[in-house]
């Protein structure tokens, strides 16, 4: 069997942009997504380990 890919936890990230006063278009354009692609990974519907992590460290910064 093959290591499996850890997914970053993504339930907190919708709280935490909010505290940070940032829209799903302010995430989404300093990433390169689509908002409805950030939007699917704060409510869990599409997990994408690269895309998690990029936004947590985003979240850190801003």
């Amino acid at each position: 069997m093959t290591k499996p890919h850890l997914v970053p936890r993504t339930d907190d990230l919708r709280q935490l942009r909010h505290e940070r006063g940032a829209t799903l278009l302010d995430v989404a354009l300093s990433l390169g997504a689509e908002p409805a692609r950030i939007s699917e990974l704060e409510r869990g519907r599409r997990p994408n380990a690269e895309l998690a992590t990029a936004y947590r460290a985003w979240l850190d910064v801003a």
